[in-house]
């Protein structure tokens, strides 16, 4: 069947196997779409390099040495830190800027 489901599975299995089976053929739909999504990124990547060392000759338009990382990774502890003291420098700046617009109107 065109899930992956045997006929034999279909007709004398376990009901819910047709509802595992569904879900099991969306996720590789989801990862085929996601890999056809990619090559077009590295298509129009490289026809965007190729057109743009074309029409502009001072161009220094270079395919990337490297494939897109494509697996997100975890912020590190430290990461985490320096973005929360980050912020807590910019509030503290917009509080003295609001506190300065209040005793310094015109």
């Amino acid at each position: 069947m065109s899930i992956g489901m045997s006929y034999d599975e279909f007709w004398n299995g376990d009901p819910y196997l047709v509802q595992y089976y569904k879900k099991a053929n969306d996720y590789r739909l989801i990862q085929m779409n996601t890999e056809l999504w990619l090559q077009g990124a590295y298509f129009q990547n490289a026809l965007s390099v190729v057109m743009s060392n074309a029409f502009d000759k001072n161009s220094s338009a270079k395919y990337p040495s490297e494939p897109y990382d494509v697996i997100k990774k975890p912020k590190s502890h430290r990461e985490v830190q320096t973005e929360k003291e980050r912020q807590k420098v910019i509030e503290y700046f917009t509080q003295m800027k609001k506190n300065w617009d209040i005793h310094h109107k015109e």
